[in-house]
């Protein structure tokens, strides 16, 4: 089977690449143009949407990736493996570089970007696996979304959450605090949380199959119009 690649997922990509390498080597960081820095808390800016992007590229490969290995015979019990595997692969490989080169296990980091990465593989590329009609995996979507939602709003813990987006006080840096602990979070910023947590990883997975249904309609053997239109519905949900 001829092996295309979908042109513009690669544009995407570069240039998602190329952003992060512009935030990342701004040629001074005593001399910062506003939008090449992370939003202190609330809000965003350019730099901001960096990873979301990789998810997104990530959701888009998925859908590429397994419908061309279904086609080639390949079994679903086989790729449910795949991503296991392929995420423990990813995360412990986040763990190696967070523990580098001192690997001092008692504070060691155990969130992160390849963990966050690893993580929305798993719970995406187990729905597409495992969920077999589009219906149910955009409910499994929105569940996510909503999940996530409730988590934020509810009273599930005194003092935590309970509608609080600050830093300080949200119910995700309630659980990341319980586990895996304070010594094992992100202390760049003063305060022990960490921006790639569990249960930030809940919208973050929506995102990322947000991009495979992007590719499905990319894949799609339709309009220019049809398409832009199905992309940018999705892109209002």
């Amino acid at each position: 089977m001829k092996n295309e690649r979908l042109i513009s997922l690669d544009v995407f990509r570069g240039l998602t690449v190329a952003l992060m390498i512009l935030v990342n080597n701004p040629g001074s960081w005593g001399h910062i143009h506003g939008p090449l820095r992370h939003a202190a808390w609330h809000g965003w800016t350019p730099t901001d949407l960096v990873f979301p992007f990789f998810l997104f590229a990530v959701g888009v490969a998925i859908s590429l990736s397994f419908k061309r290995r279904l086609t080639a015979g390949a079994s679903r019990s086989h790729l449910v493996q795949k991503v296991v595997m392929r995420t423990a692969i990813i995360f412990a490989l986040g763990l190696l570089l967070n523990g580098f080169p001192y690997n001092n296990l008692a504070e060691l980091r155990f969130w992160g970007v390849l963990q966050r990465i690893a993580m929305c593989y798993l719970i995406a590329g187990l729905t597409v696996v495992l969920v077999r009609q589009s219906m149910g995996r955009l409910v499994v979507l929105l569940g996510l979304v909503l999940c996530y939602e409730l988590l934020m709003r509810l009273p599930l813990a005194e003092a935590w959450g309970q509608g609080s987006f600050a830093l300080q006080d949200n119910f995700v840096r309630r659980v990341d605090l319980v586990w895996p602990g304070a010594r094992h979070l992100y202390q760049g910023a003063g305060i022990a949380f960490d921006p790639e947590g569990l249960v930030s990883s809940l919208p973050a997975a929506a995102g990322t199959l947000a991009g495979f249904f992007a590719g499905e309609f990319l894949g799609k053997n339709q309009s220019l119009a049809r398409r832009f239109g199905a992309l940018a519905g999705l892109g209002l949900i």
